[in-house]
């Protein structure tokens, strides 16, 4: 990939902040890195030539520097900031703040037996061997350019598990 169809050199980028790339510093999680940057040197960004986003532009992606977020927790954020965005009645409500998980404001009620929710980022340490067998499912066999930028920045984010015939009967609201 590099600045062609859209101007917007995302490999620079992501070799630029390889010592952020992702915050946690696990052994295995390296090579997939690696090969996600790798990847991304040789894949395009996509563009409306391409069929499958003929209907979609990307061009904005041009118009700022991206830069990843800061590998620390942001409290400036309070529940009152975002109460109005909220669902009401009984839900569970996961809270991410600049890409972290932020629990003091996420609201998580019990759940059904065997259903689980949490960070990305707690389960990179925690529980590599979880999140490690997903990260393989995509293993740089791919096109998509969004894909490649997850895994080489991955740091954060969701992990939601439902068991095969578990039903969750409230509503999560990200």
């Amino acid at each position: 990939m590099n600045a062609g169809a859209n101007g917007i050199d995302l490999l620079e980028m992501t070799l630029g902040h390889g010592k952020y790339a992702g915050g946690i510093a696990q052994a295995w999680l390296r090579p997939v890195r690696e090969q996600a940057r790798s990847r991304l040197g040789e894949l395009k960004m996509p563009h409306r030539g391409m069929e499958a986003w003929r209907y979609t532009s990307t061009a904005f992606l041009d118009e700022h520097r991206y830069l990843p977020a800061p590998d620390q927790a942001f409290d400036a954020v309070q529940l009152s900031d975002i109460e109005h965005l909220s669902l009401s009645g009984d839900r569970t409500r996961l809270v991410f703040v600049n890409g972290h998980f932020a629990p003091d404001i996420s609201d998580i009620h019990e759940l059904p037996d065997k259903v689980s929710i949490g960070s990305l980022r707690t389960l990179l340490s925690s529980e590599p061997e979880r999140v490690s067998a997903w990260l393989a499912l995509f293993d740089g066999d791919t096109t998509d350019v969004f894909n490649e930028l997850n895994r080489a920045f991955v740091n954060d984010g969701l992990l939601i598990h439902v068991p095969e015939n578990a039903a969750v009967d409230k509503p999560i609201e990200v």
